[in-house]
């Protein structure tokens, strides 16, 4: 019975505010566990290196090479930002909004990687980097561009431009395609917010046509409310 109680008493106070997230975070973190025990695996879980449209590997690498990581530094190097900032784009954006964005952002960074590189690539950076320019892009209004926001952006494609040109086994394309993603996707959605509530506001009956309530009905006799036919009617 404590025991139970003592299980009972964690779970309540343990929030999974972020579904996605950390739903996202734990599958990732136990197909790294079963590639580093199984190497093989990995070829399921890495972009397609070249576009053999008929191979279920190259449809299933669109998807899932966001789900591989190289190694444990690399797992941490992404989610220690993931799970920082996730929950409150989640919250924002909602959740199937956010696997709209993961899986749009996923299938592009694939598929710019198969066109222009010979390589595959793994990992979570287009994602990481997507969230970052979600993030930065938050509490933005129509027409208008945060500072935060293009001061974010000079900041990643300064460190991704110099990037490209150094030979460190990072995946900067990658990076760029995601941040790209992330600017695309947050400015599209503030629109359609925007006219979403264009149009409730449409619908709703303006001040012209709005009913105004009948006047309490008046006794002739004493020039006051007849309150017999105002309960009556």
């Amino acid at each position: 019975m404590e025991k139970t109680a003592i299980v009972t008493k964690i779970r309540s106070r343990i929030s999974y505010n972020a579904p996605v997230i950390y739903t996202y975070a734990i599958i990732c973190m136990l197909i790294l566990a079963l590639t580093s025990i199984f190497s093989g695996l990995h070829v399921f879980v890495e972009s397609p290196a070249e576009f053999a449209t008929d191979k279920v590997l190259f449809w299933l690498g669109l998807f899932t090479h966001i789900f591989g990581h190289s190694g444990w530094e690399h797992y941490a190097a992404n989610f220690m930002l993931i799970v920082l900032i996730g929950p409150l784009l989640e919250e924002k954006y909602g959740s199937w909004w956010l696997i709209l964005m993961i899986i749009t952002t996923s299938i592009i960074t694939a598929l710019f990687n198969t066109l222009l590189f010979d390589h595959t690539v793994r990992g979570a950076s287009g994602i990481t980097f997507m969230f970052i320019i979600l993030a930065s892009y938050a509490g933005a209004k129509v027409n208008k561009i945060p500072f935060g926001f293009l001061l974010a952006i000079l900041i990643f494609l300064s460190v991704e431009v110099v990037g490209m040109f150094n030979d460190d086994n990072i995946a900067h394309f990658s990076h760029l395609v995601g941040g790209g993603c992330g600017a695309f996707m947050a400015s599209l959605y503030i629109k359609l917010q925007h006219k979403i509530q264009a149009r409730r506001l449409a619908k709703q009956p303006s001040d012209e046509f709005a009913t105004e309530p009948s006047p309490a009905p008046i006794n002739p006799a004493t020039g006051e409310i007849d309150l017999e036919k105002l309960l009556s009617d």
